[in-house]
């Protein structure tokens, strides 16, 4: 089910609060985001690093060897936004913590998980099982197509999350011609989802080798829980690069007809794309 998340401001920026990627991300300017796991966690608050003049994070152990910053002080994620929170953490709103710190992991979904259920999201209506080791999002009750391949998706901006465009009829990624488009597709739909150790945290853990370390995959599993509730964000297609594609695309179109008749150097050359330039 989709959720508007909540929104908190800092120095008059306004930040969508995404508990999913553990950050706030600048809602005018998607490349600006600001992890929680880079701030100073102080239990009732967490304290943000900056660079004064570029307003980047900083880590906190930067801050005693730079002659100025700036340091802000942010809510705990149980109070930005209990709800994803709650949702994050398979518990009840009123059953969270009050820091941060405490939060702990399903102890029933992990179990589900140890005996091989796969997680699963939901991108736009339709749940996709999340199967890492084959590398592909596998829809459920849908066996006309492998599903969305992993390797093929994109990264936004921030380099924080996969981003792509989704065929909501044939549940995979859109195929075109980019360089014949001339209109938004109706069947399709830009979608951002979160990295692998969101999608499977068990599966990342155990290529890795965490989970034989009893400290190490406790601490793993309290900040990336086992879920089977995730929901992939669909954006907007002014995000994406279509909206820029499609002008290109009917001014060259334009141009080529005025060129019918001239010598071909004259007329525009299309470009050949043969990967999606997110």
């Amino acid at each position: 089910m989709k959720r508007e998340l909540p929104i908190y401001e800092i120095d008059d920026l306004r930040f969508t609060v995404e508990v999913d990627n553990g950050l706030l991300r600048n809602i005018e300017n998607s490349r600006e985001v600001l992890g929680f796991s880079f701030m100073e966690d102080k239990g009732t608050h967490y304290l943000l690093y900056r660079y004064p003049d570029t307003g980047v994070q900083m880590p906190p152990s930067f801050a005693s060897n730079v002659q100025a910053y700036t340091e802000t002080e942010v809510p705990q994620m149980v109070k930005l936004d209990p709800e994803g929170v709650a949702s994050k953490y398979g518990i009840e709103i009123d059953k969270l913590p009050e820091r941060d710190l405490d939060l702990v992991g399903n102890a029933e979904l992990f179990e589900l998980r140890e005996q091989g259920v796969l997680p699963t999201v939901e991108i736009h209506g339709h749940i996709f099982h999340v199967y890492l080791r084959t590398g592909y999002l596998q829809p459920k009750d849908d066996y006309t197509t492998l599903g969305i391949p992993l390797s093929k998706l994109g990264y936004d901006p921030s380099g924080t999350r996969y981003m792509f465009i989704y065929d909501t009829e044939k549940h995979t990624l859109f195929e075109t011609d980019w360089d014949e488009l001339t209109a938004i597709p109706k069947e399709a739909i830009p979608i951002a989802l979160p990295f692998d150790k969101v999608l499977d945290p068990y599966y990342v853990a155990e290529k890795n080798g965490w989970i034989k370390y009893p400290d190490m995959s406790r601490s793993w599993f309290n900040e990336f829980p086992v879920r089977y509730n995730l929901v992939a964000q669909v954006l907007p297609w002014d995000e994406t690069f279509v909206p820029d594609l499609i002008k290109e695309n009917v001014e060259r179109k334009k141009q080529e007809g005025k060129a019918v008749g001239e010598r071909a150097g004259k007329v525009p050359k299309k470009q050949e794309r043969t990967k999606i330039p997110f």
